[in-house]
């Protein structure tokens, strides 16, 4: 198979999935007959793993290749998936939450790594290579949910059963293209565990010492923090502008606000000329002004048209803030984006019980209001690095 050929399929395959599960998990962990309370458990469940494994496996893809990461990473992802079609517990899904924690630690770094090594010559690549791949996954994305409904409605397994399908598939064209010879660097025989956290320390030293990547995993910790206030509440939200009436529609919605993803991303592509600094500080800023508005406004089409307008945003930052990251990270990629996902998970698990507590005491709207002021805060580590922006010039070439 061709490079472009696979890079399609890797990215559609892994998206398609995703799209799929997102679209039907809350409702077929509900048809197990598992307690409402406990959904949310298990996601800060799967986070929390996630943040425990996520320095670990970076070290250990750094030492034994990101191939054999991103394998492992494939494995506990289809036997959780396997999981879920034959168990119906709440131990199991609790187990089931915890592999895919696991999973997701290890494919975190090492997915990312190891496709710029394979699908880009240099950095100056960066900036299309995550604007395209952003706009394939967003695709890939809607098909999924798409299909992962109409199927849901056929029969509630179905769905599952097509993402274990496409797992398979994806394995075993992931290991006859990365060519996995199961063969460790002997000089890298035995992981040594001091060398692998002073690896750590040195990558939180250039962290700190680098200002433009300490400014961006600031960012990127708060920006996520805030923003997952309306992942959480965004379907409650519109079914309260709704009155509760033909709550269906939150599907349409999805798939329209994918679409605002899509177009903000092809956007970057036009808004070239700028500087990447200034463009990915004002559209924080501009984001998080759409979310409170969004929030305030009771008409549910204008509260519809400011909340597409910010998944606008979110497809712009979203391939900047990569670009940034991944051209400032010298060596040891896998362990530092590890550690941005180590960062941003510890935020997610934070962000949970954050904006549950403050969803019962202001309700659904004012919890949205905040989060947006956490997303206009998240811009302000870049205030200190006006000088750069002077000297930097932004090369989306």
């Amino acid at each position: 198979m061709k490079k472009n050929k696979f890079l399609h399929f890797y990215i559609f395959s892994n998206n398609f999935t995703i799209g799929i599960y997102f679209s039907i998990i809350t409702l077929y962990i509900l048809n197990k007959g598992i307690r409402p309370e406990w959904i949310g458990y298990l996601a800060s469940l799967k986070a929390l793993i996630t943040l425990l494994f996520e320095i670990p496996t970076g070290i250990f893809a750094d030492y034994y290749g990101h191939k054999n990461s991103i394998l492992l990473g494939f494995l506990f992802s289809i036997f959780s998936t396997i999981l879920f079609i034959t168990s119906n517990s709440l131990f199991y899904l609790i187990l089931i939450f915890f592999l895919e924690g696991i999973s997701n630690a290890l494919l975190s770094g090492s997915s990312t790594a190891w496709l710029l090594e394979t699908f880009t010559n240099s950095t100056k690549e960066y900036d299309d290579f995550f604007r395209k791949t952003n706009i394939w996954s967003l695709i890939s994305k809607i098909s999924g949910s798409l299909i992962g409904g109409y199927l849901f409605y056929l029969k509630v397994d179905y769905p599952i059963y097509l993402i274990l399908f496409v797992k398979i598939i994806l394995l075993s064209i992931f290991l006859i293209f990365a060519k996995i010879s199961f063969k460790f660097n002997k000089r890298k025989k035995h992981l040594n565990f001091y060398i692998g956290f002073n690896n750590i320390k040195n990558s939180l030293f250039e962290i700190y010492k680098n200002k433009i990547l300490f400014s961006i995993f600031t960012t990127s910790t708060v920006f996520i923090l805030g923003i997952n206030a309306i992942f959480i509440y965004w379907q409650p939200l519109f079914i309260n502008k709704l009155n509760n009436n033909i709550s269906y529609i939150v599907g349409y919605i999805y798939t329209l606000t994918t679409f605002s993803s899509i177009l903000g991303s092809y956007l970057l592509k036009k808004l070239k000329k700028f500087n990447q600094h200034y463009l990915f500080f004002y559209s924080l800023i501009i984001g998080g002004v759409l979310l409170i508005s969004t929030a305030l406004i009771k008409n549910i089409i204008l509260s519809l048209i400011l909340y597409c307008g910010y998944n606008i945003i979110l497809g712009i930052t979203g391939p900047i803030r990569m670009t940034l990251i991944n051209k400032n990270i010298n060596e040891n990629r896998a362990l530092m984006l590890s550690l941005l996902s180590f960062f941003e998970s510890s935020a997610i698990i934070f962000g949970g019980v954050l904006w549950g507590n403050i969803y019962k005491i202001v309700g659904y709207n004012l919890t949205i209001v905040i989060s947006g002021f956490f997303i206009i805060v998240s811009s302000i580590p870049f205030l200190f690095l006006k000088q750069k922006f002077k000297k930097t010039q932004t090369d989306f070439n």
